[in-house]
């Protein structure tokens, strides 16, 4: 079906314009892809949902579990420079990165919290809560984009 602009079908779907707060989400996430592909770069989040909900788009993140003391010296360890600090947004998540800031500066590594302002900024509480933003938005406004 050919496009017809007077009501906003194309192909027989109905399309919307995004939100800026999806376009934003979508932003975040690409920025985010990206970074995490740099060996010398990983991601922290608190535990195995999140782990999955990012392992569902082929991003590899890790939860330090108890011991973040342990978790820290073995990504230096394996060349690890800077973490992306990504625990939910909640009032829990907030103490975790204050936590996890101060013990990845005692062993020299250097912490990224930008995109976790931004979930906080998006009023998304739980990273594995991502998922659906990003399936939702992508299926309605990003269609040449397959990976998703």
């Amino acid at each position: 079906m050919a496009e017809d602009k007077s009501n906003g079908i194309v192909q027989g779907l109905w399309l919307r314009k995004a939100t800026k707060r999806e376009l934003r989400l979508e932003y975040w996430f690409d920025e985010l892809r990206t970074e995490v592909k740099l060996p010398s770069v990983a991601i922290l989040v608190e535990g195995r949902k999140d782990i999955a909900a990012l392992g569902e788009f082929d991003i590899e993140a890790l939860s330090p579990g108890r011991n973040l003391n342990e978790t820290a010296e073995e990504l230096r360890k394996k060349g690890v420079k800077t973490v992306i600090l990504l625990p939910d947004t909640d009032r829990a998540g907030q103490k975790l990165l204050r936590a996890w800031k101060l013990v990845l500066q005692r062993v020299g590594l250097n912490s990224i919290d930008r995109y976790w302002k931004t979930l906080l900024s998006l009023k998304i509480s739980h990273v594995e809560g991502i998922v659906a933003h990003i399936r939702k938005s992508s299926k309605i406004y990003n269609t040449s984009n397959q990976e998703l």
